[in-house]
């Protein structure tokens, strides 16, 4: 028989790792303790040597507590490092990367901006053009028609319905370049607070504000370290706790 499949058929398997040898010793501990949980539901307590025991039990609880979460913190350490020391080293190299596609980012934009105004531009000079034109066209019409010039009426009409119509085509080509969008930039939205008033009236019944409220307000009771304290819009209720 080959020697590695004696081996797995003996008992050769990896014997278990620090981690599962640590904690199958503290779970017969812990196991001890909630044994003895049960018997505190079950019993109560009847008077103070009762209660002076409790103490005790709670105390051996924090204890083995303690040495629990000293011990993952222990074996969790060298992860931690290994972990931290890998983060430490490609963190630069991100960061620079983060940096260069930014850098890119704003050069295109800048290039694509100039490129997008100057061809508005362009499209405001044409539209002034045809304006003008179709503009210039009416006034000879009109001024043929006084002058009792029928041919001219008639040749000035024939300019002013031909601008007419370049001036609607680049109202149509502008609207459509407009929504087309191929200069390749974005219009992006953000939300900028210039009036908190309003602002937290507007959100007053969203389900978050009032958690952030309560968050702000216990903020400030732990600030104030037990001395007296008023938050309006809040009861300061008092808890008692072991």
């Amino acid at each position: 028989m080959p020697e590695d499949v004696a081996r797995h058929q003996i008992g050769g398997n990896q014997p278990p790792s620090p981690v599962t040898e640590t904690t199958m010793e503290f779970a017969n501990k812990v196991g001890e303790f909630q044994t003895t949980l049960k018997h505190w539901k079950d019993a109560g307590v009847a008077d103070d040597d009762a209660v002076g025991d409790l103490e005790d039990f709670l105390k051996g609880a924090r204890e083995l507590a303690n040495l629990i979460d000293a011990k993952r913190v222990e074996l969790k350490k060298p992860h931690d490092v290994a972990a931290q020391e890998v983060q430490d080293a490609f963190k630069p190299l991100l960061s620079a990367m983060a940096d260069i596609g930014k850098a890119a980012k704003s050069i295109k934009a800048g290039y694509l901006q100039k490129k997008q105004r100057a061809a508005e531009e362009a499209e405001r000079r044409r539209a002034a053009a045809a304006a003008e034109a179709e503009a210039k066209a009416q006034a000879e019409r009109a001024a043929a028609e006084s002058a009792g010039d029928l041919l001219g009426a008639a040749q000035a009409r024939e300019r002013e319905e031909k601008h007419a119509k370049a001036t609607k085509v680049q109202a149509v080509r502008a609207t459509v370049q407009g929504s087309g969008n191929k200069s390749g930039l974005r219009k992006v939205r953000r939300a900028v607070l210039t009036n908190p008033s309003l602002a937290g009236a507007y959100y007053r019944h969203h389900e978050k504000m009032a958690a952030l409220l309560t968050e702000l307000a216990n903020a400030d009771l732990r600030a104030a370290k037990g001395a007296e304290i008023t938050i309006p819009g809040f009861e300061i209720q008092i808890e008692e706790k072991i």
